[in-house]
């Protein structure tokens, strides 16, 4: 199951992956990873400061967390 946070947790997560230098790519793998396993669509952004194109990302324990828009 994917856990809904709202876009100031997401905001927060995201600062935190970018604290503990997570490697964007390694993200974007793993959503992708996710989303095929799920069946269904998503994106993860990258520009953090576009966070409205956020839908997808991973948590900073690792789980992958969907935005609610």
């Amino acid at each position: 199951m994917h856990e809904r946070v709202d876009r100031l947790d997401m905001w927060i997560a995201i600062r935190g992956m970018i604290n503990q230098k997570k490697i964007f790519l390694w993200i974007q793998e793993t959503v992708d990873r996710e989303m095929r396993e799920a069946n269904r669509v998503g994106f993860f952004c990258c520009r953090v400061r576009r966070i409205t194109c956020v839908q997808w990302a991973v948590a900073g324990d690792g789980s992958v967390v969907k935005v609610v828009q």
